[in-house]
């Protein structure tokens, strides 16, 4: 994002496809205040859900840690969505409050008619809005 910034001089509508897992309020805030910007969140069913299949055992290389996760336990599968639905409505304002606009998808889907499908939308508006202001 910011080497986009540095690179596109003129205003872009720049379109971002992201899970926006990893920090990004700050480049995107920067970008947005130059750019015409619409972030994709995309999404896959499997991260908002976790699936029963029983004993799953996990190893952070960063850490070292390791942990098993019995996935069977519907007090475990309750706490990860929970998990996973506070963080997606943090990226949710985030994105906002950095003035990007929204785009939710999911990997299950084709991106091509929700990308145009807003283009032509915003085109319409835009259309509207410079007939109502003349």
């Amino acid at each position: 994002m910011d080497r986009l910034g540095r690179v596109a001089r003129r205003r872009s509508l720049v379109f971002l496809l992201s899970d926006f897992l990893d920090p990004f309020y700050t480049p995107l805030a920067r970008l947005a205040a130059r750019h015409d910007v619409v972030a994709v969140m995309v999404e896959d069913p499997w991260e908002r859900a976790l699936p029963e299949v029983g004993v799953l055992s996990f190893f952070d290389p960063e850490t070292g840690a390791e942990a098993e996760v019995n996935t069977l336990d519907p007090r475990v599968r309750e706490a990860y969505r929970l998990r996973a639905d506070a963080s997606r409505g943090e990226r949710l304002r985030e994105i906002q409050r950095a003035g990007a606009d929204l785009l939710l998808a999911s990997t299950e889907m084709d991106l091509v008619p929700l990308i145009l499908g807003f283009v032509e939308r915003r085109r319409r508006w835009s259309s509207r809005a410079r007939k109502a202001s003349s």
